[in-house]
């Protein structure tokens, strides 16, 4: 089963829409998921998951119910540096968790939990398939960068100061973006060995206003994240895509 985890209805329309042999369930008595079949893969489909908190609880319990091959987390995500552009298509290559500090407490780096490694890493064969569905399917590309995974919605520059230790920020990438949902999500797949990738749209430039054009240049890149991802999922129908356990190190 592949799970696709949104925070809001329109992050998941798109595969909500093709799901054949729909069935509906409450995850937890609370959250309102949709069960079926994308290319005869069993997929479950769950939005309006809102924090690395409730992301992390869901996946978690879905995972420990169900056979769960891929973990994909999709949406929108925000910049922080203008060589990335509203509707820009970002691939995670690895994870970080922005609101991590345990440097006083353990011999870790910042955005680390002890025991764990700093940066979550994505599984290689699924962002390859992923950029190279971009390509041949969609008139899309993608990048693939790193992301900053916090609980917390940032608006202004001055706030990357609490990503600094000393000069430098957490992240050594010159380019990163910030989403809320996608680090929970990568350390219950980290911890249960299934694969998790993030596909999310830029949505604004931290510290500049997030404009209506801005939406509707995100809802229309959606589609095309959509086709990536569905033509990944009909490669693992045909193929082993996933390599086995998570590279991270």
């Amino acid at each position: 089963m592949i799970l696709i985890i949104g925070s809001n209805h329109d992050d998941i329309l798109y595969f909500d829409t093709i799901i054949s042999n729909r069935r509906k369930e409450k995850i937890l008595d609370i959250f309102d998921a949709t069960f079926g079949t994308i290319l005869n893969q069993e997929v479950v489909v769950l939005s309006d998951v809102f924090s690395n908190y409730l992301s992390s609880s869901l996946v978690s319990y879905i995972i420990q119910r169900y056979f769960v091959v891929l973990t994909i987390v999709v949406g929108r995500c925000i910049t922080v540096n203008n060589d990335n552009k509203v509707g820009d298509i970002i691939i995670s290559r690895e994870i970080i968790l922005g609101d991590v500090d345990q440097v006083s407490e353990r011999q870790v780096k910042l955005g680390q939990i002890p025991g764990l490694p700093l940066r979550l890493r994505v599984d290689d064969n699924v962002v390859n398939y992923l950029s190279k569905a971009f390509e041949e399917k969609t008139d899309s590309d993608a990048k693939v960068e790193t992301y900053i995974s916090t609980n917390q919605s940032y608006t202004l520059e001055s706030e990357m100061d609490l990503f600094r230790f000393g000069d430098r920020l957490m992240s050594s990438e010159r380019n990163f973006v910030i989403d809320n949902i996608l680090g929970g999500a990568a350390v219950s797949c980290y911890l249960t060995k299934v694969p998790c990738v993030g596909v999310k749209v830029v949505e604004r430039v931290l510290g500049k206003k997030n404009l209506i054009d801005n939406y509707l240049k995100v809802v229309q890149k959606f589609s095309a994240v959509g086709k990536a991802i569905v033509n990944v999922i009909n490669d693992i129908g045909r193929r082993d895509v996933i390599g086995g356990e998570n590279e991270n190190k």
